[in-house]
C-alpha cells in the first residue's frame, strides 16, 4: 500500500480523529502526520454518533492484544472486540476486561461506557460450560457477547439451532 508498517498505530489514531470532525463538525480541518484535512465537508453527517471498536491480539499471543493496543483501544475507542483464541482462555478474557476498564479509567473516560465483548467457541467450549463462561464475563464488565462457530455446525438452519441453543442456555446469566 505505498506506506511504513511501523506507522500503522500511529496512523490510525489520526484516521480515528479525522473521522470523528468529520462526523461531528460542519467543515473539518485536521493536520496530522499521515492525514491532513484542509475544509473538508461531509454531506450528510451521520446523525447520532457512531461507535468505533477495535480489537487486538494474534494467534501467536493467544488472542492476548500488547500493551500498546490495550492503551491505545482505552483512549480512542468505544469498545473492544475480543479475537477468538483468548475465548478459550477466560482467565485471560478477564484479566484483559480488567485491564481495559483500569486503562479507560486512566484515560478519564467511563468504563461503565466502553464496550467490551466477550467471546463463546461453540466447538470448544463444553456446552455444559456456557452459562458460566458467559456468566464470568458479563459479571466482570463485558457489555456484548459474541459467539465464534466457525460454520461447523453445518447448514444455515443448523448455525440458528446453534445460536438459538446458545441464546437460550445462557440467556439468564447474561440478563443477571
Amino acid at each position: 500500500m505505498g506506506f511504513d508498517p511501523s506507522t500503522s498505530g500511529k496512523r490510525l489514531e489520526e484516521q480515528i480523529e479525522a473521522m470523528r470532525l468529520l462526523w461531528t463538525q460542519p467543515v473539518a480541518t485536521y493536520h496530522g502526520t499521515h492525514v491532513v484535512l484542509d475544509g473538508v465537508a461531509l454531506h450528510p453527517r451521520p446523525s447520532r454518533s457512531i461507535p468505533i471498536w477495535m480489537g487486538g491480539g494474534s494467534f501467536d499471543t493467544g488472542g492476548m492484544p500488547g500493551e500498546v493496543t490495550i492503551k491505545r483501544a482505552a483512549r480512542l475507542a468505544d469498545g473492544f472486540k475480543m479475537m477468538a483464541p483468548l475465548a478459550m482462555n477466560l482467565d485471560g478474557t478477564l484479566q484483559l476486561i480488567d485491564r481495559l476498564r483500569e486503562e479507560v479509567a486512566a484515560a478519564g473516560r467511563d468504563p461503565d461506557a466502553f464496550g467490551l465483548e466477550g467471546r463463546l467457541v461453540t466447538h470448544v467450549t463444553p456446552v455444559e460450560q456456557w452459562a458460566a463462561t458467559v456468566a464470568a464475563v458479563r459479571s466482570a464488565g463485558a457489555s456484548h457477547f459474541g459467539i465464534a462457530n466457525r460454520i461447523l455446525a453445518g447448514s444455515v438452519a443448523d448455525q440458528i439451532a446453534l445460536i438459538t441453543r446458545v441464546a437460550e442456555t445462557t440467556r439468564a446469566e447474561w440478563d443477571n
